[in-house]
Formats: structure tokens, C-alpha cells, sequence
């Protein structure tokens, strides 16, 4: 095991952690693996909760203090990795044997024994590191993760299949990324998060949790629902990262109308109103800025939402609507909605 893996196994629940580990014939680490993670905690000890950081938005340096619970929950975190490792049986490993090219005079990095030791004993590695497990893989020893054990302990019905999940929900909610997407999942991480926009977001924003594209947007929309009187911010990231998701997973052939049908399903929620708007617009807009796609599906959308109040209210009375739901905007956005408004015309 090496120190990726007992991060892992720190961030569940400890009956959890041990059932993992008991689901394995044999565990072994190495004295280095152990050093590095009292190493890290000791580092963590002398560290300064307050950095001193460029603010863009006013053009100078200012303090940012990160909160006391951040701060407790990474303590505990790096303790019980600490101590996982320390309760495993383990060998000395101070040079690298098996792995070929490394320079006999240096010390050996921490984070390679673990591989080494695998390959000379012919073991299996378990990382959680995934560019580690992929030059494992390289040189010829098997590797894999706590994500793939957790899916061999359901099959094999050690772990119960609502278990299971909550184990891959905490991971997730850790930033483990390319988790399989299923609304069940997603949506149980988000609400531990208090569906603040915080690492299910992150996940939504890589193309490859949109296997089921209605099912992500339902999600974000909900979550944005969750949080758009409380946290409005909030709600505007869950838009940015949908935006950027779902432009990263689609063909170049289909990313207009794909983006256009999405933001016009977040414009006509039941939720937005003048108020929240402004945090809606702020949110595609965001997405559009990050992956370089401009407004135009956008703008689209906005024209078809207007085309379709001009259907049910006729042209005058939808126009004052339409701006009306642009009354809290900022000028730009008010601008464009006139522009809308007096450039439509009824086919």
C-alpha cells in the first residue's frame, strides 16, 4: 500500500476503512511510506493557516485565512493516515532494487518504494495515485485503487450496495474525479456538500461524468434550485460547470445547439426571476468565458425563450415581461434583452 491509499482509506468512516482492508489477503507498506506520512503531519503542524494572496478584482495583495474547520478536517485526515500505515506491517526499503534507471547514490523518493517493493515480491500495488498506477502498469506490476475495491467488496456482497455508495460519495466528494456518473450518487454527494457548487461540481465540469447528459443537467438544475436564494454564487457555479462539462463532452458539430438547449432549460426554471437572473447570466456566462465559446448559444436561448412568450402574450405584452426579468441586470444584459426585443419578428 502506498500513502495515496491510506488517505483514502482516512477519509471514511473507520469500520469502513477496516472492512476494505480486511477484504485483503495481505497488506504490507514500507518504513518510508510512514516516515513521509509523519513527515506530512509534522509539516502540517508548522503550517500557517494565513497566505497572503494577488485579489484581481481590486488590483492588490490581501489576506486570505483559510477556515478552522478546513483546517481541523485536514489534521484529522492526515493523523488517521498516519496511523493506518503505522498499524500495517511493513520492510525497510532504503534504496529503490527493482526499478531500473534510477540513479544508485540518490535516496529513494518515499512515494516509489511501495512500487518497488511490489515489483521485486511480484505483489499488487494499491494507489490511488492514477499516474502512479499507470507506470506500475508499465513495468509490469498489477495496480489498482480504492474505487475498485469498494466495487470487488459489493460484488463479492462484503460491502452492501448502499454502503458502497456512500464510500464512493465520500471519495467524490474528496475530488476523486471520473467517478461513473448516477443521479443517485451525484446527488447524495452534493447534498452532504449542502449542494454548495465544492467537488461534485468539479466532477460535472470534466466530460466524462455526462454518459447521461439529461440526467447531469436535472442534477445541476436541482442543485442550483437548492441554493439560489441562500447561496446564489453558488447556483452560478453549478451553471459554470455544466456550461464547461457539457462543452468538453460534446462534438464541435453539436456544441451550439447543445449549449443553446441547455441554457434555455436554466432560463426557463421555475425559480429565476428578476433577483436571480443576474446569478443565472453570471453563471453561463462564466462557462462560456472558460472554454472560449462565446455567447451566441446564449443569446439564442434567450431569443427562444423570448419567442416563446411572444406566442403565449403576443409581442407588447411579452416585451414588457422580457424586460421586466431583466430589471436587476447589469446594463449590458439590459441592453441585450432590448435588443432582443425590438430585433424579433414573428414567422
Amino acid at each position: 500500500m502506498d500513502s495515496s491509499a491510506a488517505v483514502s482509506l482516512a477519509l471514511l468512516e473507520p469500520g469502513a476503512a477496516e472492512r476494505l482492508l480486511g477484504s485483503c489477503q495481505s497488506i504490507v507498506t514500507t518504513d518510508q511510506i510512514v516516515g513521509d506520512a509523519f513527515h506530512a503531519l509534522e509539516s502540517f503542524a508548522l503550517r500557517s493557516d494565513s497566505m497572503v494572496v494577488w485579489n484581481e478584482d481590486e488590483a492588490r495583495a490581501t489576506l486570505h485565512v483559510a477556515p478552522e474547520e478546513l483546517m481541523s478536517a485536514l489534521r484529522r485526515t492526515l493523523e488517521r493516515a498516519a496511523d493506518l500505515v503505522r498499524r500495517l506491517p511493513r520492510v525497510a526499503r532504503p534504496e529503490l532494487r527493482a526499478l531500473r534507471g534510477m540513479p544508485a547514490d540518490r535516496a529513494p523518493q518515499a512515494w516509489l518504494t511501495a512500487l518497488d517493493h511490489a515489483k521485486e515480491h511480484n505483489l499488487v500495488l494499491w494507489c490511488d495515485d492514477r499516474a502512479l498506477r499507470t507506470v506500475a502498469r508499465s513495468v509490469g506490476v498489477a495496480a489498482f485503487g480504492t474505487l475498485a475495491l469498494i466495487d470487488a467488496c459489493q460484488r463479492e456482497e462484503t460491502v452492501a450496495p448502499r454502503e458502497a455508495m456512500v464510500l464512493r460519495a465520500e471519495l467524490l466528494r474528496h475530488h476523486y474525479m471520473d467517478i461513473p456518473f448516477s443521479s443517485e450518487l451525484y446527488g447524495f454527494a452534493a447534498q452532504a456538500d449542502g449542494w454548495q457548487a465544492r467537488a461534485v461540481a468539479a466532477a460535472i465540469a470534466r466530460p466524462t461524468a455526462w454518459t447521461d447528459a439529461q440526467a447531469v443537467v436535472r442534477l445541476v438544475l436541482n442543485a442550483a434550485a437548492k441554493v439560489i436564494v441562500s447561496e446564489p454564487n453558488h447556483a452560478a457555479a453549478w451553471l459554470t460547470a455544466a456550461y464547461v462539462g457539457l462543452w468538453r463532452a460534446t462534438l464541435p458539430s453539436h456544441r451550439a445547439a447543445n449549449l443553446q438547449t441547455f441554457s434555455i432549460q436554466a432560463v426557463t426554471q421555475p425559480w429565476v426571476s428578476a433577483s436571480s437572473l443576474p446569478f443565472l447570466l453570471t453563471g453561463l456566462r462564466n462557462g462560456a468565458a472558460e472554454v472560449q465559446s462565446g455567447d451566441g448559444p446564449l443569446m439564442a436561448a434567450l431569443a427562444r425563450y423570448y419567442g416563446q412568450l411572444v406566442g403565449q402574450l403576443g409581442h407588447p405584452e411579452a416585451g414588457t415581461e422580457f424586460m421586466s426579468l431583466f430589471s436587476q441586470a447589469v446594463a449590458a444584459d439590459k441592453s441585450a434583452a432590448a435588443r432582443i426585443v425590438i430585433t424579433y419578428r414573428d414567422n
